[in-house]
């Protein structure tokens, strides 16, 4: 890790006693960004509209947020995100692998175009037209904001992930074998 976390204050340790896994450890990223309050919260804000407020089934949020950080090569906060949310979202061992194998085709099922969507993003910051048509045919145009929202927002988690140097929780499983 380049950055240490800090040494939270009493104000600091209220705003963070949310960020942790169930076993009471804490949340890495968001104990190092507290270090810069605007970042921290800015994150912070963003990242619980979309975990508590947003509209997507978790399973398709978790989809989008897992591929998204595949694509970035974020395991650390792939591993929060398989650990905090995959059994809610019902995703199983096989489901995560498909999701971490960047060099699988994809499957023509729902999941597969949720992981081609956040593959075009990721790539081209757009999409296509057709593309834009399959997913207004299952989702109302503001879900597909929301969608198109969270895989960014997911992009920016994984790149300060990435930048700070963060490795997945001890006892937590980064990526499946993605060649499998």
């Amino acid at each position: 890790m380049r950055m240490q976390r800090i040494e939270p204050d009493r104000a600091q340790r209220e705003g963070l006693r949310h960020y942790v896994l169930p076993d009471g450890r804490p949340l890495e990223l968001f104990w190092v960004l507290a270090a810069n309050p605007a970042v921290f919260d800015a994150l912070r804000q963003a990242t619980t509209a979309y975990l508590r407020d947003g509209t997507l089934p978790i399973r398709d949020r978790e989809v989008l947020i897992l591929r998204t950080l595949a694509r970035v090569g974020a395991e650390a906060e792939w591993a929060v995100h398989v650990e905090l949310f995959g059994r809610a979202a019902g995703l199983s061992e096989a489901d995560l692998a498909g999701i971490s194998n960047l060099d699988r085709p994809l499957p023509a099922d729902v999941e597969g175009e949720l992981c081609a969507f956040a593959d075009m993003l990721v790539r081209s910051h757009r999409l296509d037209d057709s593309s834009w048509n399959r997913l207004a045919a299952r989702y109302a145009p503001a879900e597909v904001m929301e969608m198109t929202a969270l895989v960014g927002q997911y992009q920016l988690v994984g790149m300060l992930n990435n930048v700070l140097g963060l490795e997945p929780p001890q006892g937590l499983p980064g990526f499946p074998d993605r060649t499998a």
